[in-house]
């Protein structure tokens, strides 16, 4: 996706994400490791989700400590790009709620006790199931039948693909995921009119090109416009 049409959706993610309550910290300018896949390799979710944290690996910082994280690359003629959901691992206070207990406020210390809050975050229970999701489109990754061009990844380290035949932008990922992992706030959009954004989104939808859907491809049930 060209940087012209990304940022300005990331913008848009921030402003749906504020509106429904959702939204803790938005940091535009997210870095990422150079090289994510040997970075991350080995580590178990907790510890994967503890250096996205804590090296700021993402964009928004959700209220309930989940994280979303982008990655937008020019690859030759070719996107390739990351959308990444990350359920916080821990059961725990906001860190906007243990500065409070401490007798601070976010306005007023705004990140001075962040190496505090993720200690006491590693100190709480870790929820018995989480349920990360990522989004990727990898045309140069397309194997027929076994690797979608276009893809969503439900959990943690395992096989599962679910064939899109949409691309996703931003916008269509962060609606997707308020959708299926807070079902409430979603609910509570509905109630109030639904969403200007989400019907734009839904009506502009892009297909991914016909010449990555193979006819081995077929054999599988993709995630397709209504």
């Amino acid at each position: 996706m060209k940087d012209s049409l990304f940022y300005p959706q990331i913008n848009e993610c921030n402003n749906f994400l504020k509106e429904i309550g959702l939204l803790k910290e938005y940091f535009p300018n997210q870095s990422s490791p150079r090289n994510p896949g040997a970075f991350f390799r080995g580590l178990d979710y907790e510890k994967y989700w503890t250096e996205v944290y804590r090296r700021y690996y993402y964009t928004f910082y959700l209220e309930d400590n989940s994280l979303i994280c982008f990655e937008n690359k020019i690859n030759g003629d070719d996107d390739y790009v990351c959308f990444t959901y990350l359920e916080c691992p821990y059961a725990g206070d906001t860190y906007p709620n243990f500065l409070e207990n401490l007798g601070g406020s976010y306005e007023s210390d705004g990140d001075a006790f962040k190496a505090e809050y993720e200690q006491y975050i590693c100190e709480q229970g870790i929820k018995q199931h989480v349920t990360p999701i990522r989004y990727e489109y990898r045309p140069d990754q397309h194997n027929p039948g076994i690797h979608p061009a276009s893809h969503l990844h439900i959990g943690f380290r395992n096989d599962i693909r679910l064939g899109c035949g949409i691309l996703f932008t931003p916008v269509m990922f962060v609606l997707f995921i308020v959708r299926q992992t807070y079902p409430i706030l979603w609910q509570s959009m509905l109630s109030k009119g639904g969403s200007p954004l989400a019907e734009r989104e839904c009506r502009n939808l892009s297909l991914v090109n016909t010449i990555y859907l193979h006819d081995h491809d077929k054999y599988e049930p993709y995630l397709l416009p209504h």
